[in-house]
C-alpha cells in the first residue's frame, strides 16, 4: 500500500503540490483518483506503451512495477534504520517519535521522486525549441573537472607550503587542511562536523575536502552553502580564483519571479521557454545561501522541487551551520539524515561554534553525525593553541546584566577606545539600530574633527557593492595593522559580517544575542594575531533595540544571559568574560528552554500547528478527518505537503529580488538587448552575471514607482534614484523591516 501511494503522489502532483488531507478534511488523493474516468482509449494507449516498453526494455509494466517494488523494499529498510535513537522518557514517546520520523522520510522520498519527474518533464519542454540547450554534464566530463579542479587546489596549497615567512598560524592552517584532505578520501557518504576555531582557514580547507571527496567517489555536484551573504560574496570570489568561472554558479537570488497563481496557470507556466532561464542547479559547482538550499528542501515552487534531485550523490558543505534558525531544526535534521543515507550525499557542517545538532539528551530528532573531519588529538591540540587566543571578552551589561546603553553612551565608549586603538567594528541585531548608531557616529563633532572614517554595512546594499566596501575595509585594516593606514576607522554593521569575513579590527562591539554570535564576532578581532596586545570585544545591550519581530534572537539572548550568570566574573576594568566556558552552557540552556515549548523546534505557525507535524503523520488533520468521517485514516501518506511548503520560510520577511543599477550598465544594456530579441540563452547568462547586483525588497512594494518590470512582469529592476552609492537602498517604503 505504501509503495502504491508513494508512486501515485508524484504523478498526481507533477503539476503542483497538494495536501493529501485537504482543508475540508477530505482524502484528496482518493477524490482525485475517483474523478479520473478510465476510458477505452486510455486502455488502448496503455497497451501501446506496454508493447513499446517490451520492445525497448524487454520487460512489461508489471515487471517494471515489481522491479520498482524490490528497490522500494531496500529503501524502506534504510529508512526504518534512520528512526531516531534518543533518550526517550517513555515507550509511548519512543513509538510516537519513531512514527513521526518514518512519515517524514516517506514524504522526503515522495519529494525526491516528484523532483526527478518534474526535472525531466520541464527540462525537455523548456529546451525543446532552443538551439543552445541547458548543458547536462556526463560522468566523464565531471571526472575530468574534479581532476582539473583538484590539481588547482593542490597548486594553491603548494604555494602556502612554499611561503617563506610562515607564521605559526600559517603552519597550523596547512596542517589542518592536509588532515581534512586525507579524510575526504575515506567516506563515500554521511554527515560530518568540521569544528575549527575562528581564523583556522576553514574556507580553503573545506574546498579542498569538497574537491577531494567528489574526485575520490565520483560525486555529481559540489555545493558550498552559507547563511551569510557577505561570507558567500567573499568566499565565492576566492573559490572562483582557484576553480575558474566556467563551471561554477553563484546563486544568491531567484531573479525570475513566480507569483502565487492557481494550479492550472502554474502548470501552463512550467512549460514556457522562460523556464529555461530559471536556475535549476545543473552546474557542477554551486555556491549558494542557506535560504536557497532550504527552499530546495521544503518550498513548493517548480524550481525548488526540480533542484532537490540535483542533490543526489553530491558533496555539500554548509558553512556557519550555527546560523540555522532554531525553528527549522527538526525538519532540517531529518532531511539531512535523508540526504546522507538515501540520496547518498556527503554533508559537512562547518563552524567555529557547534550548535550541537546531535544532542540526544535534549533533541528528539537529532542529526546523525558520523564523526569529525579532524582527529580528536588535533582538536585537543587546537583547543590549547595560543595562536587562537587572540581576544579578551568584556561585558558592558553590569553585574546583573541589566545595563542598557544609549547611542550617545556607545559613541563615548568607542571614542575612548580610539584614543589607544586604530579600528573599531560594531555589530548590532537590527537594521534600525545600525542606521541610528551610524547617524550618531557621523554627527559626532570629535569624530568629524579627527577625520575618522565611518563605514556602514547592511543588506540594503547589493552583494557587489557590499563586497567593494568589505574589500576596502580589509585593505585599510591591513595598512592600519602595519602602521601605514592614516585615519582611524569605524565600521557599523548588522550581523552579516559576524562570521567568515576576513576582518582584523583592534576592537569589536557586539549587541547581545547568542554566545555563538559573540564568539564569531571575536573572529573579526585581531584575526591574524599580529596585534602586540590581545584585541578587545565588548558585549552590550541597547536601549533602542526592538526584538519584537525576532523571537529567535530573543530566545538566544535569554539563553546567553542564563549562561553568563553561571560564570565567575572578575572585575578587570570592565567585566571580563570567560567566553569559552559560557559557550559550554549556552546551547544546553537554549535547547532546554526551547524544549519546554517543544513546538519551537518544529517550525510553528498559526495557533497550534507546526510544519513538522504537517510533514510527518499529520496528527491534527487525521483527528479532524476521523471526526468528519467517523473512521480512522486508512491511508499511509497523510502529509499536508502544499500547506507546509507555503508556510516554510527560513527567514520570513516576505521579500522579492530586484536588480539594482550600480556599476553594471554594460550588463543591463546586454540584458535589454537579449530581452528585445527573445534570446533566452543570452538572458540566462546575463542573469547569472547579475546575481551580485541583486537586493531583496518588501514584496508588498513591487508596485511602487521605483520598480520597472521586464519579461512579462517576472523580472524586476530598481530605478537608479532609489539606490545610493554610499548606503545602498534609500527608499524606506521598499526596505525590509528587520535584517
Amino acid at each position: 500500500q505504501l509503495y502504491n501511494e508513494v508512486l501515485m503522489y508524484p504523478i498526481l502532483a507533477h503539476h503542483g503540490l497538494y495536501d493529501i488531507i485537504d482543508q475540508d478534511f477530505e482524502y484528496r488523493t482518493g477524490l482525485r483518483l475517483k474523478s479520473e474516468k478510465i476510458t477505452s482509449e486510455d486502455l488502448e494507449f496503455l497497451d501501446v506503451l506496454n508493447r513499446v516498453l517490451k520492445q525497448k526494455e524487454e520487460k512489461s509494466f508489471v515487471a517494471l512495477y515489481y522491479e520498482g517494488f524490490l528497490e522500494f523494499i531496500k529503501i524502506y529498510k534504510e529508512i526504518s534504520d534512520l528512526a531516531p535513537q534518543v533518550n526517550y522518557s517513555s515507550t509511548k514517546e519512543k513509538r510516537i517519535c519513531r512514527m513521526k520520523a518514518l512519515h517524514f522520510y516517506y514524504g522526503a522520498l515522495v519529494r525526491l521522486l516528484l523532483s526527478i519527474l518534474k526535472e525531466a518533464d520541464i527540462y525537455d519542454s523548456a529546451n525543446y525549441y532552443l538551439e543552445h540547450k541547458n548543458k547536462i554534464y556526463s560522468r566523464e566530463e565531471l571526472n575530468d573537472l574534479w581532476f582539473t579542479m583538484g590539481e588547482s587546489v593542490k597548486s594553491l596549497y603548494r604555494k602556502f607550503e612554499q611561503k617563506v615567512d610562515k607564521s605559526s598560524l600559517d603552519v597550523m592552517r596547512t596542517k589542518l587542511a592536509n588532515e581534512i584532505y586525507d579524510f575526504s578520501k575515506t567516506k563515500v557518504q554521511g554527515v560530518f562536523k568540521l569544528n575549527l576555531p575562528v581564523g583556522a582557514g576553514k574556507t580553503f580547507a573545506g574546498l579542498r575536502y569538497l574537491i577531494g571527496n567528489a574526485r575520490q567517489f565520483q560525486k555529481n555536484r559540489i555545493f558550498y552553502c552559507t547563511a551569510f551573504l557577505s561570507v558567500l560574496e567573499q568566499n565565492a570570489a576566492e573559490i572562483r580564483k582557484v576553480l575558474g568561472d566556467d563551471h561554477v554558479l553563484e546563486h544568491h537570488s531567484n531573479l525570475i519571479e513566480d507569483y502565487e497563481i492557481d494550479q492550472v496557470a502554474e502548470n501552463e507556466r512550467n512549460y514556457r521557454p522562460q523556464e529555461y532561464i530559471k536556475e535549476s542547479w545543473e552546474m557542477p559547482v554551486i555556491l549558494t545561501t542557506l535560504v536557497q538550499f532550504s527552499d530546495t528542501l521544503f518550498k513548493h515552487r517548480a524550481t525548488n522541487i526540480r533542484r532537490f534531485s540535483k542533490l543526489i550523490n553530491s558533496v555539500v558543505l554548509i558553512d556557519e551551520i550555527q546560523s540555522l534558525p532554531i525553528k527549522a531544526m527538526f525538519n532540517f535534521n531529518l532531511m539531512t539524515n535523508f540526504l546522507a543515507q538515501i540520496m547518498k550525499c556527503t554533508i559537512v557542517h562547518c563552524t567555529a561554534t557547534s550548535p550541537h545538532l546531535d544532542n540526544t539528551d535534549v533533541l528528539k530528532y537529532p542529526c546523525f553525525y558520523e564523526g569529525s573531519l579532524c582527529r580528536p588529538q588535533t582538536m585537543k591540540a587546537l583547543s590549547k593553541a595560543k595562536v587562537f587566543s587572540r581576544v579578551n571578552y568584556y561585558s558592558l551589561m553590569g553585574k546583573n546584566l541589566d545595563n542598557y546603553l544609549s547611542n550617545l553612551e556607545i559613541v563615548e565608549h568607542v571614542k575612548k577606545q580610539l584614543k589607544k586603538e586604530m579600528s573599531v567594528l560594531i555589530v548590532l541585531n537590527t537594521k534600525a539600530t545600525v542606521a541610528n548608531l551610524y547617524r550618531a557616529l557621523n554627527t559626532d563633532s570629535e569624530l568629524i574633527e579627527e577625520g575618522v572614517e565611518i563605514i556602514y554595512l547592511t543588506t540594503n546594499q547589493c552583494p557587489f557593492h557590499r563586497l567593494e566596501l568589505i574589500n576596502r575595509l580589509k585593505e585599510r585594516l591591513v595598512k592600519l595593522r602595519k602602521g601605514k593606514g592614516g585615519t582611524k576607522l569605524i565600521c557599523v554593521s548588522t550581523k552579516l559580517v559576524e562570521a567568515g569575513v576576513d576582518f582584523d579590527f583592534d576592537v569589536v562591539y557586539r549587541a547581545l544575542a547568542g554566545i555563538d554570535s559573540v564568539i564569531q564576532c571575536g573572529g573579526r578581532c585581531n584575526r591574524e594575531g599580529k596585534k602586540e596586545t590581545p584585541g578587545s570585544l565588548f558585549v552590550l545591550q541597547l536601549i533602542e533595540e526592538n526584538l519584537k519581530y525576532l523571537p529567535e534572537i530573543r530566545r538566544q539572548k535569554e539563553a546567553a544571559k542564563t549562561a553568563l550568570t553561571l560564570l565567575p566574573i572578575k572585575d578587570v576594568g570592565d567585566n571580563k568574560i570567560n567566553i569559552e566556558k559560557a559557550a559550554d552552557y549556552y546551547f544546553q540552556k537554549l535547547y532546554l528552554n526551547i524544549t519546554a515549548q517543544s513546538r519551537c523546534l518544529e517550525y510553528p505557525f498559526g495557533t497550534d500547528e507546526t510544519i513538522f507535524n504537517l510533514l510527518t503523520n499529520n496528527p491534527q488533520m487525521c483527528k479532524e478527518y476521523k471526526n468528519k468521517h467517523g473512521v480512522k485514516v486508512n491511508f499511509k501518506l497523510r502529509q499536508s505537503f502544499k500547506t507546509a511548503a507555503l508556510e516554510f520560510d527560513l527567514i520570513k520577511e516576505n521579500t522579492i529580488s530586484v536588480i539594482v543599477q550600480y556599476k553594471n550598465e554594460h550588463l543591463l544594456e546586454k540584458l535589454y538587448q537579449f530581452i528585445e530579441s527573445g534570446n533566452y540563452y543570452g538572458i540566462k547568462k546575463i542573469l547569472n552575471s547579475l546575481q551580485s547586483y541583486t537586493l531583496n525588497i518588501r514584496r508588498t512594494a513591487v508596485d511602487e514607482n521605483y520598480i520597472s518590470k521586464e519579461l512579462n512582469g517576472e523580472l524586476f529592476i530598481l530605478d537608479r534614484e532609489a539606490y545610493d552609492e554610499r548606503v545602498g537602498l534609500t527608499k524606506a517604503e521598499l526596505q525590509t523591516l528587520i535584517f
